[in-house]
């Protein structure tokens, strides 16, 4: 992962621009900073779970699982840098900061007209600072790629921004960030996680959702997919109806124990048709509930729950 982080960063040092869309072909892609769902709205879906799976991504549902006591948690994910940047930064930040602190760093990240990214000095120390917070390989990692980063730019009039290259939406809003994130709702909230973290096993998997249940042996009572489908909808193309889906979801019954709640799919307002081009409701979904709840930006939103 490390020469292919180097490759994307070069890439866009050279070119000139940022990359900003997802290229699910690619196992090395900027990342999400920060998750575009209001994991509030459902985060009490985790509670009384133990063993969870997960897509990684930004990692904020599974620092919001860790909060409601899931300190077990396998998490997989097609984009390899989401292991790095999730495990390694994100937690490192976590457990090194203050809640203030945590905020204020964050908000470093994220470059705007009256926010100026880091310089390439502040950005090693920044990133150095953390290295004693994180497991041997991701410090290896952080530690190559920001003196790699350093040297490719040191003699450019204007560097660019090293988290603008590796995240796909380093946008900082505070209340953003409290409303969608319990974790970061109150100072209390966040200890609760820190001190979590430090009793929890996490591990990743560079895996594909298509394939879960030929990729983990385990039993778990709470699997999380994200807003899943509109990548099935990518792989599948014109095989993409409901009897795809059923069978995909009766395949994932070898990982699930027998309390088993399947967090398929997450709903953004006024996305309500998920499956373009073909007449099926979410009521068609056997054994599904669709909890609702508010959008914080507008409408309301959806949570697609299997039950076992």
């Amino acid at each position: 992962m490390l020469e292919e982080t180097k490759k994307l960063i070069e890439r866009q040092v050279k070119d000139g621009f940022y990359f900003d869309l997802i290229d699910y072909k690619s196992i090395c892609q900027p990342v999400y900073l920060w998750t575009n769902e209001n994991v509030r709205g459902y985060q009490n879906l985790f509670e009384g779970k133990k063993n969870a799976l997960s897509v990684l991504s930004s990692g904020d549902q599974i620092f919001n699982m860790l909060l409601k006591g899931v300190i077990k948690i396998d998490t997989f994910d097609n984009n390899g840098l989401t292991e790095y940047f999730t495990l390694g930064l994100k937690k490192a930040m976590i457990l090194k900061y203050s809640y203030e602190e945590f905020l204020i760093k964050t908000k470093k990240m994220c470059s705007s007209h009256d926010n100026p990214a880091m310089s390439l000095d502040e950005l090693s120390v920044f990133v150095k600072e953390l290295l004693p917070y994180m497991e041997e390989r991701y410090a290896k990692f952080w530690n190559e790629i920001v003196e790699f980063n350093y040297k490719l730019q040191k003699n450019n009039k204007k560097s660019k921004d090293l988290f603008d290259m590796l995240c796909a939406n380093n946008i900082f809003s505070l209340n953003s960030l409290k409303n969608r994130n319990q974790y970061l709702f109150s100072k209390e909230d966040y200890e609760l996680l820190r001190s979590n973290l430090l009793k929890s096993t996490i591990t990743f998997k560079l895996a594909n959702a298509i394939d879960l249940k030929n990729s983990f042996n385990d039993k778990y009572d709470l699997i999380f997919l994200s807003n899943i489908l509109n990548y099935f909808r990518y792989v599948w193309q014109d095989n993409w109806t409901i009897e795809t889906l059923i069978d995909y979801i009766n395949g994932l019954d070898k990982i699930e124990d027998e309390n088993c709640d399947l967090l398929l799919h997450y709903v953004f307002s006024g996305k309500s048709n998920i499956f373009t081009g073909a007449q099926v409701k979410l009521e068609e979904i056997p054994n599904s509930s669709v909890i609702t709840f508010s959008g914080l930006l507008q409408g309301n939103e959806k949570m697609i729950v299997i039950k076992k």
